[in-house]
């Protein structure tokens, strides 16, 4: 953040002085290059800073409730409404109540990892920077990811909406 308020200043300063000498508009050009050079360096030295994946939201996951012949517990149905594929799947809300919910298949940055999961459940994290005070020198891609973690095995293929 101050790497970006510091070139910002600058390109203000050498935009206002460029202006003068030159013209208006081509200060106002230097005031943008610096603010993009900012943000270059911003993001360079974000990259330089290690980071974690922080979980931003996690919703425990219930079995689906499946009139098939098949054994077994499924925690992700697979299916589609209309023209669009699904996920479906149940979660638990806080008061313990069991919601339906459903998902498009191919939201950008949706995962399913079969992880063995004994406590199934849908969550969503992001990047974070380890060292609090790093935000100030740079900037971190959030890179959101929503991750469905369940049991292998668990996710049931021909599941049908009724």
């Amino acid at each position: 953040m101050y790497t970006m308020l510091v070139s910002l200043a600058i390109g203000l300063i050498a935009g206002y002085y460029i202006g003068k000498l030159v013209d208006g508009f081509f200060g106002f050009i230097v005031c943008l290059m610096c603010l993009v050079f900012g943000w270059g360096a911003a993001s360079g030295l974000g990259s330089i800073y290690p980071v974690e994946r922080e979980v931003l939201s996690s919703v425990p996951l219930h079995n689906l409730y499946d009139d098939s012949l098949v054994e077994g517990s499924f925690f992700l149905g697979s299916g589609t409404l209309g023209e669009v594929d699904y996920f479906f799947y149940n979660f638990i809300t806080p008061e313990g109540y069991i919601k339906p919910a459903k998902i498009d298949k191919y939201t950008e940055n949706l995962y399913v990892l079969e992880d063995g999961a004994e406590n199934p459940r849908f969550e969503t994290t992001a990047n974070k920077f380890i060292d609090p005070d790093s935000w100030k020198w740079g900037l971190v891609s959030l890179d959101v990811k929503k991750i469905f973690h369940i049991p292998p095995g668990s996710v049931d293929t021909n599941f049908t909406v009724k």
